[in-house]
């Protein structure tokens, strides 16, 4: 799997910004466990999620896609 990396200044600008509505319904359907992207919503809204590390985003070649899972301990359904 390939982890794609955030720069410094995309977490700065990350922390800046809350969550659009349609962010946050992606989110509801994501765990701590990975999964398929597909599965989840569009890509747009995925790397924006991963680019403000509410999630962790990688291929995987096993599945044939981009799967994703939360990164915090402590989101919202911890």
């Amino acid at each position: 799997m390939t982890t794609r990396r955030t720069t410094m200044q995309e977490t700065i600008d990350a922390a800046r910004r809350p969550m659009t509505i349609e962010e946050e319904r992606v989110y509801a359907k994501t765990n701590r466990e990975w999964q398929p992207g597909r599965e989840l919503g569009p890509q747009p809204i995925l790397d924006s999620l991963v680019v403000k590390e509410w999630l962790d985003g990688a291929y995987s070649i096993l599945v044939g896609c981009w799967v994703y899972q939360r990164r915090h301990s402590l989101d919202r359904d911890a």
